[in-house]
């Protein structure tokens, strides 16, 4: 396992083997979204990913201020 989720929302259905505590905390959550409109939903989505964006691209200066001689292309084939 990746441990990306905590342990308790990985655990598997002892019949079907499928993690049934993520598949009902989906539900809830998606039961939650439809008390807003279909436009309210995209602009929360825009904004969601553009804090994404921001993260990421903080993170990028924040390493190259600390690590300023790194090579960007050092995955790279």
């Amino acid at each position: 396992m990746n441990q990306l989720l905590p342990a308790k929302l990985c655990t598997l259905h002892p019949r079907f083997g499928t993690p049934y505590i993520s598949i009902i905390a989906s539900s809830l959550i998606v039961s939650v979204l439809i008390l807003w409109t279909f436009s309210d939903l995209v602009v929360m989505d825009i904004i969601l990913y553009g804090a994404g964006l921001s993260l990421e691209f903080l993170a990028l200066l924040t390493l190259r201020i600390k690590e300023p001689c790194a090579n960007a292309l050092s995955g790279s084939p």
